[in-house]
């Protein structure tokens, strides 16, 4: 939990300091941001600190924030969300006109225990070729996002991977 607040806190010293200028360094008045993402975006923590930090600090500017997060999403699925007809998802990201993307993908698209609990040579494989699909799929995304409105992208790079994770399954230790 904590590591997600501090990744935030990261984001928005990143946007402050890493933006080329003065009126681009936080969301504009008028915009309609899609956070997009799997269920770290679904879950909604990190996007309503975003927003709240926007609301507190810009109070005058009308933003528009809709979470297209699902839990589970790789770059591959969330491309097929992006579509403007014959898309019969709930979390359809293009049905609400976004002119912005917040997006924070990766985590699933770096497979799971079918990758990470192979022998070596094997799994080094495996790991290119997801990385491989991420890339593609992420070239296929971003133009279908911009051929339909979205101006602007923001990228947030995935969560850490928690080796010493309590949970009942086996550590993928290298995630």
């Amino acid at each position: 939990m904590q590591i997600i607040y501090i990744s935030i806190l990261c984001l928005i010293a990143v946007s402050v300091s890493g933006a080329p200028s003065k009126s681009d360094r936080f969301h504009r008045d008028g915009e309609r941001v899609a956070v997009i993402g799997d269920s770290i975006t679904a879950w909604g923590r990190y996007a309503s600190i975003v927003h709240l930090f926007h609301q507190l600090r810009m109070p005058d500017r009308n933003i528009t924030w809709f979470n297209n997060g699902l839990a589970g999403d790789q770059a591959m699925y969330t491309k097929w969300r992006a579509k403007t007809e014959g898309n019969p998802l709930d979390r359809d990201i293009l049905r609400n006109r976004p002119t912005t993307a917040m997006i924070m993908l990766g985590m699933n698209d770096a497979r799971n225990a079918s990758v990470w609990e192979r022998p070596e040579a094997d799994k080094q494989e495996r790991i290119a070729r997801a990385a491989n699909d991420y890339r593609t799929a992420m070239d296929e995304l971003l133009p279908r996002l911009q051929t339909n409105g979205v101006e602007r992208f923001l990228f947030i790079i995935s969560t850490p991977y928690d080796e010493t994770t309590r949970a009942k399954r086996k550590a993928l230790i290298g995630k």
